[in-house]
Formats: C-alpha cells, structure tokens, sequence
C-alpha cells in the first residue's frame, strides 16, 4: 500500500525524522517498507500491511500507529457533524435483508453538487497512491479510503427507481454492469446493493455504471458499510474481481470508521463540491466494545522483562486503549477498529511492540536431554548453512506462499499448489521454488538501498505433487566487498559453480554427473544440472534470464540445491586417514580436439574410468575454439598428476600410462591434438 510523506505529515508532524526514520519506525512495529519513491516535493512509501490489520489500509491508521511508536500527538482530519437525528427527514429508506452480512449500512443524501475536476492536492495525493482522478465527487471517496482505510460509494439519486436502497443477496443469474468494464453474472450467495428493480452495486466490491456519478448528477446517495468480511472474499474469488475496496474489506472493517468515513467524505463533499446535506440514514446493529483483563505479572513473565504498570498503561494509551488499573490487573478496552485483538496475548503483544523489542533481555537457557534422536537432514542442512555462512553468503527467510503470476514470470514450470482460502491475492500458492523469493530479496534490496553486491541463500520447503527440502542461492555484483588492497572479481558463472561443487564436496555428496540444464529461467548455455547415478536431480545453477528481472541491469546467478536427494547420495563412510608419497610425483600435459557436444565431465569420467591407481588427480587448464581447430570441434588443455608411494615413474612409464589415456578417450571421437 501507497502512503505519501507530506500526508502522513498533515496527521502527525515528522519534520523532525528523515524518511530513512520513519522508513525505520515502521519496521520495528511491524509495517515492512518494501520501496520508497522520491517524486518532486514528495515521499512515497509502498508499505506491507499484515493481513489482520485492517484499520492500517489508510493514512489515518498508519500514523496513528508512527504516534504510538514516536510519542506523538494524532491530528484527525476535519469531519461533519451530523444534526439530531429527529430534525432531519429521511428522505430515503434502507432495508438490510440479512443483517448477518451487514452490520451497518449509513445512507446520507447529499444535494445541489456541482461534479467537475478535484482540487489539485487531491488529485495529486490520489495519483500518488496509484489510483486515478475521475472527478471530485468520486475522488473525494477515494481520497477519504486512502485517508481512512475505509470504502466508500457514491449513487447518483435520480438514476435510481424509488425511494429505497435495499442491501440483499443476489438474484440468480442476475446480472450487472460494473465500473471496471465487466458484466458479471451473480449467484444467490453474493450480496448487492440494489433499488427497487435492480442491483446497483456489489457489495463492497465494485458498482454499478447505471448508478454511477457523472458530470449532470447533482444529488447523490454517500454509502458507508461494515460487509462481512467471508463473503466479501468468497463473492471476489467467484468473480475474479479485486479491488481497491474489496482489498480493505476483506481485512474487516469497524462501525467506528464506518461513521467516522462518511463525515470525513459529507465535509469535502460540502466543501469541495458545493454539496449540501439533507438527510442520514443509519441502520446499524448493537455491538459491544471488548474489554480483556490484563494480569500484570502475566505480561513480564511471558516477555522475560521488569515493566511497571506506568509503562504497560503508557504503551496501551498510545494505541487509544482505555486503560483501568484494578490490584494486579488492568482491564483494557480495545478501540472499535482493532479487530485483530481478541485475547489477554494480543495485548502483551501489543505492549513490547511499542516499547520496543530491544527491550526484551536476551536469555540463553540450557536445557538436558538424555537421549538425542539423530536427524540426518537436518544435520546436512546445518552444515550446509555453515558453509554457506563461511563463504560470506547472507542467510534469509521468506514466506512459502506466492502468486501465480509471480511463477509465470519466473518461468517455473512445475505445477504449483493453490490454497483453499488465501489470505491475500499475493499468496494463493504455495511455492514450487525458492526463485521467486530470494529474487524478491535481491530487488527489494536494490529498490530500498540500491545495493548491487548481494549473496543470499534459503533453506526451506517447496510444494508440488510432494512437499521437498529445497536450498537456493542467488548472487549478483561482485564476490567481496571494496578493499583497498584486494581487487574483487565479479560473481560469474564459475564463481556459482564453485560454490555448489564446493559444497556438495563438503556435504561428501562426490558421485554425480553434470550436464545442461533446460530450466527456462536460466540463460541457455549458462547453466548446468546435476544428477546421481539415479538421474535424480542434486542440483541446478546458472545465469538467470534478464526478463526476470528487467529493472536490475547486470547478471543475476542462481543455484537450487533439493537436500534430500544429497541426503540419499552422500557418503556415511568414517573419512579415512590415506598416506601422503613421500616421494615426488609427475606430472604431464597433453592438448586434445574433441567433439563441440562433449562436456569435460565425460571426458574426465572416461579417463577416470581406467581405474589407474597411480592417476591421483586430473585438471583442465584451457579451452580453445579457433582457426587451427577443426569445425564442430573444440580444444581441452588436461593436466594429469602420477605418484607413487615407493619409487618415481620414469619417462617412459608416463608415456605408456598416457597412451593409454588416449587410446580410451578415442570412444568419445577424441584425438591428440598435434598443433
């Protein structure tokens, strides 16, 4: 979600903190900044806001949880007052059929509105949060959900038939013409907003064009709603349909906000729009406001921490808590709209969150165990952690959820898992790679920090026909950070080669083979795969397609290594201690043309193949493809190292050992290469 510094100032005053302070702030209290965008005059921030905090999805929300965490005093916008009730006619009825689906439904007439452009500061404020100025009535309503978090909708009155607004489920079959271009056909279990002939709106989703406001419209119906929050959800997944409104009122919404929206929107209307107010209806349910017992001794012996009831009563007060000392407990009143606080936790939870996780003291507890059940997989993921901590790759974690789109556009092409009930549009699947996440970390660490040299890897789970151990590594820049006396080289194709096969070799996972990897997001002939004996899948890394991430303009390197196929093929022999010769060794260098299609891995295999004892190692030292090499061939460079353990070889002996190499290497098509 969208939400401008010069905003957030008229709410709270923040001249005195930077934008990286607030960008901060917000973290430590759960609000992850995942970009910032300077723009002329301005500071955008594009916030994460947890699925259960719905009163967060505006201005108001966000800045009054910077006003808790800062100590600051909360300047709440102008807003109408409404007059008494029995002085006013009502000039239209409201029936809610089943108010099980609607708790509140506020109707207020507004007329003689003069429709035309929006003032500048609301149109600029609006296309700064993305959404797009169409005139200022409906702006207005945009403006104060983005202020408030609440939705609200505007019906042009005299497009309506009848005096009476009626909130239902739908007809079967029935059918409306939406604001988004689309004509949705509904069922029985959906809720609309309808007159006495037809359904105006979806419930809030999205309305109706024959209702709409529009350039002539002069007298206007204001809706403010509470619409439960499941059906909301089930009728957009139906559809296929997301919103601006049906985003926030699938996170709840409360009867506070309903009210306090609608005279925040009657005041600009009035003010911007020359409206008039004429009547208010309000159909609104009895609720209570929840009070939960705090015990004192409960919140330090959970947190480990000395609070003093000034500071658990202080911190609750920030968050607009009514508080009531009584003994060794406190009973707290929960404002209307913190609907994610339910239990004596939500409020422990709420008093270190505002005090600050710093103050927690870190303990470290021993506990004795007499037997230890042994774990293999997690054991090689622990060592595997440790190298890769040792090369200097960060460690992170990231959610096992994604989108469908996200996969396509990382061109994972195995079938992913879909949740029955996401809980938001950004994670309806579970993930069938760890690609999409540690991609995610490197360009929201370019987007917030402009940071290039970045190493990360993730231990985890992905889902597909089975769940299966996965680890990736992404990497891009270069291998170390500037020395003054060391050059650092730039992360290449050999750089995340050196890595994997470092650490399979670590993991004493030593029987494999490589070949090219057909993964689409790598670079073709800038990967590689490699495989057991089983032609299971170890591992896979490479270069990543530049289309995957268009805005970052150098190379990306990535690497999934699956932990329990390793796990089958690693060694569990003891290592064994095998004498060094205590005599020199030999070695020998011969250049051989080989066939374009064959990897160095067959040919190393072959010549391992041969079995020699006396051969204790071999190395390719060049590459060549030039004029002096055959069309369709290529050139390897070898290095072959022969000891002995109780004399040195003569020349002759070596002649013959590679002669021998040669000979088996001609079942490849291979030949010594003469010039």
């Amino acid at each position: 979600m969208k939400i401008t510094y010069n905003w957030l100032n008229e709410l709270i005053k923040i001249d005195a903190f930077s934008v990286k302070e607030i960008a901060e702030t917000l973290g430590q209290i759960g609000f992850e900044v995942s970009a910032i965008s300077n723009l002329p005059g301005d500071t955008v921030f594009d916030i994460e806001i947890p699925a259960n905090r719905g009163d967060c999805l505006g201005h108001l929300g966000i800045a009054r949880e910077l006003a808790a965490k800062l100590n600051l005093v909360l300047i709440y916008p102008e807003t109408y007052s409404f007059p008494d009730p029995r002085s006013v006619n009502k000039v239209f009825s409201i029936d809610i059929e089943d108010t099980n689906l609607c708790k509140r439904y506020m109707g207020v007439v507004i007329e003689d509105i003069k429709v035309g452009p929006s003032p500048d500061l609301i149109a600029e404020r609006l296309q700064k949060c993305g959404l797009r100025p169409i005139n200022n009535v409906v702006d207005i309503t945009n403006y104060v959900m983005l202020e408030t978090g609440h939705p609200l909708h505007a019906f042009d009155i005299d497009k309506l038939s009848g005096e009476r607004i009626v909130v239902r489920n739908a007809n079967k079959g029935e059918k409306i013409n939406a604001l988004d271009n689309n004509n949705y056909v509904l069922s029985p279990d959906m809720l609309v907003i309808a007159d006495n002939e037809k359904a105006l709106a979806l419930a809030g989703i999205v309305g109706g064009t024959e209702s709409s406001v529009i350039e002539s419209t002069s007298r206007i119906i204001l809706e403010s709603a509470v619409f439960k929050l499941e059906n909301i959800r089930r009728t957009r997944q139906k559809l296929n349909v997301t919103t601006e409104s049906s985003y926030r009122f699938e996170r709840g919404s409360s009867y506070k906000n309903c009210d306090f929206a609608s005279r925040r929107a009657i005041s600009l209307i009035t003010k911007y729009a020359n409206g008039r107010f004429v009547s208010h209806n309000d159909i609104c349910l009895p609720y209570e406001i929840k009070k939960i017992v705090l015990q004192i001794e409960k919140v330090n012996r959970i947190l480990s921490t000395q609070y003093q009831v000034k500071d658990i009563v202080d911190a609750l007060s920030r968050l607009e808590m009514k508080t009531e000392v009584k003994e060794d407990k406190i009973i707290v009143e929960v404002p209307p709209y913190r609907l994610d606080i339910n239990e004596e936790i939500d409020l422990i939870e709420e008093v270190v969150r505002i005090q600050g996780y710093d103050t927690v003291p870190v303990e470290i507890k021993t506990y004795k165990t007499e037997h230890i059940i042994e774990e293999p997989l997690l054991e090689l993921e622990r060592k595997a952690s440790d190298f890769l901590l040792a090369q200097g790759i960060q460690e992170v974690i990231n959610y096992s959820f994604c989108s469908n789109k996200t996969l396509k556009d990382c061109k994972i092409n195995r079938e992913p898992i879909g949740l029955q009930n996401p809980l938001s549009e950004d994670w309806t699947f579970l993930r069938s790679s760890m690609l999409p996440g540690l991609l995610n970390n490197v360009m929201s660490n370019y987007n917030n920090t402009q940071a290039r040299d970045m190493k990360f890897f993730e231990l985890g789970k992905i889902f597909s026909t089975k769940e299966i151990g996965a680890l990736g590594i992404i990497c891009t820049g270069k291998e170390s950070p500037e020395h003054w006396k060391y050059k650092s080289e730039k992360i290449d194709f050999y750089y995340i080669s050196g890595i994997v096969h470092s650490l399979l070799k670590e993991l004493d996972c030593n029987k494999w083979t490589a070949d090219k990897s057909i993964s689409e997001y790598f670079h073709p002939g800038v990967s590689a795969v490699i495989k057991d004996a089983s032609s299971n899948t170890i591992a896979e890394y490479g270069l990543l397609q530049s289309t995957l991430h268009p805005k970052f303009l150098q190379g990306i390197y990535y690497a999934e290594l699956f932990t329990e196929n390793i796990q089958k093929t690693a060694g569990n022999d003891t290592p064994v201690f095998k004498e060094y010769s205590r005599l020199p060794g030999s070695k020998r260098d011969i250049s051989i043309i080989v066939p374009e299609d064959v990897p160095y891995n067959r040919v190393a295999d072959e010549i391992l193949a041969g079995k020699d004892e006396f051969l204790i190692d071999i190395s390719l030292f060049d590459v060549y493809l030039g004029d002096k090499i055959p069309k369709g061939k290529k050139s390897y460079s070898i290095r072959f190292y022969f000891t002995h353990f109780t004399r040195t070889f003569t020349d002759k002996e070596i002649n013959e050992k590679v002669e021998q190499i040669i000979d088996r290497l001609k079942n490849l098509g291979i030949s010594l290469r003469t010039a």
